[in-house]
């Protein structure tokens, strides 16, 4: 995922999560998200692969996009993204995370720009 960085990242205040309806998805055993900022939209699609997995075995959260061409300067204008979307996807994704498969890249606020 490589999304806009100026929006913000998810908050309770900004409303209770969507769910999607359930549909199980039997054959999806790894998943994994890079980019992941901690905006609400993304958490939600997170949230739902999560839960519908059946057969997940790991997801695997990088908060630093991984996209061909990338440049460092994008790096250091969305330093703070990568650091808030380690914190949502530990608050929220570790805490639905019934079957110890979330594994969430670390992103410490003292190593961004």
């Amino acid at each position: 995922m490589l999304m806009d960085h100026r929006i913000r990242r998810y908050h309770k205040h900004d409303g209770e999560l969507r769910s999607l309806p359930p549909h199980l998805h039997s054959h999806l055993n790894l998943v994994n998200i890079t980019g992941f900022y901690g905006q609400k939209f993304q958490l939600e699609l997170a949230l739902h692969i999560l839960r519908n997995s059946t057969m997940l075995k790991a997801m695997k959260i990088d908060p630093k996009p991984t996209v061909a061409g990338i440049h460092n300067s994008l790096f250091l204008k969305d330093g703070l993204c990568f650091f808030y979307g380690y914190r949502v996807a530990k608050k929220y994704l570790h805490k639905e995370d019934s079957r110890g498969v979330v594994g969430v890249i670390k992103v410490r606020r003292r190593d961004v720009g």
